[in-house]
């Protein structure tokens, strides 16, 4: 996720420790003003492919990941691909 961090416009910061893990977006990356409405679509278009983000953060836009600790490696994968082909068609603008 510390590639998607790098290469998107819309993600201020990943952070966690292990298997918890927080996306913050954000509208701008040099204000990091919060975009409470990108997390919002995160969630539900994750849920709509199968992954459940939770959304959080005193601005309501850092989309947390939770996975249980018996997750198998190839769901770990699926459900990361899956958040990152929602970041990223949000910033095309797919998804609104």
């Amino acid at each position: 996720l510390k590639k998607l961090e790098a290469e998107s416009s819309i993600v201020g910061e990943v952070r966690g420790l292990g298997l918890m893990i927080a996306i913050e977006l954000v509208k701008d990356l040099k204000s990091k003003e919060p975009a409470t409405a990108y997390a919002k679509m995160v969630r539900k278009y994750c849920h709509q492919r199968g992954v459940i983000v939770t959304v959080g953060g005193h601005h309501n836009n850092v989309a947390r990941l939770l996975p249980p600790l018996v997750i198998t490696e190839e769901y770990l994968v699926k459900g990361i691909d899956i958040l990152t082909g929602v970041i990223k068609d949000i910033e095309a603008g797919k998804l609104g």
